[in-house]
């Protein structure tokens, strides 16, 4: 376990991104998918932002279409640990991630 400078306690390296980020979710066996903002992403986790609540134990597949356009989008099963309403009507949705594919 590592520790940040802002004395945050982490067991994996998170890259923050600043960059406009899109991504789409959908809960594990239903129809229909959200988007939401890349926030950060780890080994271990994701967090993004999102226009609805996600409440947590939530099962969801993510998907996190690469830069490069001709690649296939990188596919992830995750399951939300935390969502937090932020100013303006978003939601903050952390996730631990379950296997990607």
């Amino acid at each position: 376990m590592m520790t940040t400078e802002t004395g945050e306690r982490r067991e994996a390296f998170r890259i923050s991104l600043s960059l406009d980020r899109r991504l789409s979710f959908s809960e594990l066996g239903c129809e229909g998918h959200s988007g939401g903002e890349l926030e950060d992403l780890s080994q271990n986790g994701v967090k993004f932002t999102a226009d609805r609540r996600v409440d947590p134990g939530t099962s969801l597949i993510i998907r996190m279409k690469p830069d490069d356009v001709e690649r296939e989008p990188v596919v992830a099963r995750a399951v939300v640990v935390r969502c937090e309403e932020l100013p303006g009507g978003r939601f903050e949705v952390a996730c631990r991630l379950t296997g990607v594919e």
